[in-house]
């Protein structure tokens, strides 16, 4: 016999603020409810995740690459929310019943003796998603099931034992296609984190991986399977003739444009009619947002591909103003260009809105719309190769790298970890990379 999920009934004088997501959206959602917030607004404020810290995913790759030990890119929930002012709860999502305000999720089981998480229920006023997005493998067969991807400190971690383990097996394999099958790295996706991700392993492999494995090195490959026509195709042309020079000067890195994978195994990719053999697929091909199950009544609009919920201006979806949605998750429409992009700097700014907006909800007032002028963007591809555009302004060097590590370290809460991030970094001027498993 099934129990009943067990379901928190907040008081009726208070209000109950819910924030789902500890990403960028949703951390800076609480920290601005936090802030702006009185004790005349008598809220109650509830983070809820899947996951108990904030991960800087912008810096994965450098957890990849031994640039930065795991605990630099990210930070725990508990020590940035204010005790007393803000309720955690870890679990994951399951359903959000926006007619009676009630999201059902699965709370992290802590009991040895309990073989699944518990099924719970917990009633809100006012809700911000901002759960984030997961990896589109755009029903490509196998991907799913045989390759890597990069969207969790998990699969950071993976990945680069991956790569350490393949070297160890490569060294005692007597079939030299077998150890070419290992040494192959194949990054399907030349976007920003594809071309990001392909430079931070060939530096890797160039050097700490040569001076370990001399004898092997040179067996070595990367190659970045694009389906378009060019590399960072959704940026200025500027960005993708830059990262494509950057890469040829690199050794072990091959460039492919214009084939798309039709189908991943697991010991290669078939492109076309070509199968190329492969033991480490890495799938950054584009992401989607993270879904959850909506029980409504009235109409909730998502996109069919990308799975954003379609939001107002003012960041709440159009027939339940109560449901605001941040970051990856929420489609919000720019005049004429079609929505925000799927990236941090827009994810922080909505969280942001929609706290504020929030707290105007509780007190009657005029809701602000959502209005962000794109800051810029840099794209690193590798050591020495970092490429950045502030407005119409483009520029490259060690006046980007600055801007990268800089942008890292502005979006980085709370002092500890941004000495953290600069004394790894500072070691990495003088000392190898950290190469060991994690």
């Amino acid at each position: 016999m099934n129990k009943s999920p067990t379901k928190e009934v907040p008081t009726e004088t208070i209000k109950q603020v819910v924030v789902l997501g500890s990403g960028y959206a949703g951390i800076h959602a609480v920290c601005e409810l936090v802030k702006r917030s009185n004790p005349q607004d008598d809220i109650e404020i509830t983070l809820l995740s899947n996951t108990d810290h904030l991960l800087y995913v912008t810096m994965i790759y450098e957890v990849v690459a031994g640039n930065l030990a795991p605990s630099s890119v990210r930070q725990s929930v508990r020590t940035m929310i204010e005790k007393g002012k803000v309720r955690f709860v870890q679990g994951d999502v399951n359903q959000v019943d926006f007619d009676n305000k009630a999201i059902n999720y699965f709370s992290k089981n802590t009991s040895l003796e309990m073989k699944k998480d518990k099924e719970t229920t917990i009633s809100y006023d006012y809700l911000i998603s901002g759960i984030g997005s997961e990896t589109i493998f755009h029903n490509t067969p196998g991907a799913a099931e045989h390759s890597y991807t990069l969207k969790t400190l998990t699969d950071a971690q993976t990945l680069k034992n991956r790569l350490i383990n393949h070297f160890e097996a490569a060294e005692s394999e007597t079939d030299l296609h077998k150890k070419q099958e290992l040494l192959h790295v194949i990054v399907v996706g030349g976007g920003p984190t594809g071309v990001t991700l392909a430079a931070k392993i060939a530096d890797l492999f160039n050097h700490e991986m040569a001076a370990a494995f001399p004898d092997l090195i040179d067996l070595a490959r990367i190659t970045i399977l694009e389906g378009s026509d060019r590399l960072l195709s959704g940026l200025d042309v500027w960005f993708a003739d830059k990262a494509h020079a950057a890469l040829k000067k690199k050794k072990y890195v091959n460039v492919v444009t214009n084939q798309y994978v039709t189908e991943v195994h697991s010991d290669g990719v078939s492109v076309a009619d070509m199968f190329i053999p492969s033991q480490c697929v890495v799938w950054v091909a584009g992401v989607k947002a993270r879904e959850f199950g909506i029980v409504s009544t009235r109409p909730v609009s998502v996109d069919d591909q990308t799975r954003r919920i379609h939001v107002t201006k003012a960041l709440h979806t159009k027939n339940y103003p109560e449901v605001f949605v941040a970051g990856d998750q929420g489609w919000v429409q720019r005049d004429g260009v079609g929505p925000y992009p799927m990236r941090a700097q827009f994810a922080v700014r909505q969280g942001r809105q929609a706290a504020q907006n929030v707290i105007k909800s509780i007190r009657n007032q005029p809701l602000d719309d959502f209005h962000w002028k794109d800051k810029g963007l840099v794209v690193s591809v590798g050591k020495g190769h970092t490429y950045a555009q502030v407005g119409p302004l483009k520029f490259s060097g060690p006046l980007a790298t600055v801007a990268y590590k800089s942008i890292y370290l502005m979006s980085t809460i709370g002092i500890r970890s941004k000495l953290r991030a600069i004394l790894e970094w500072g070691m990495n001027i003088f000392l190898p990379r950290d190469v060991s498993e994690l």
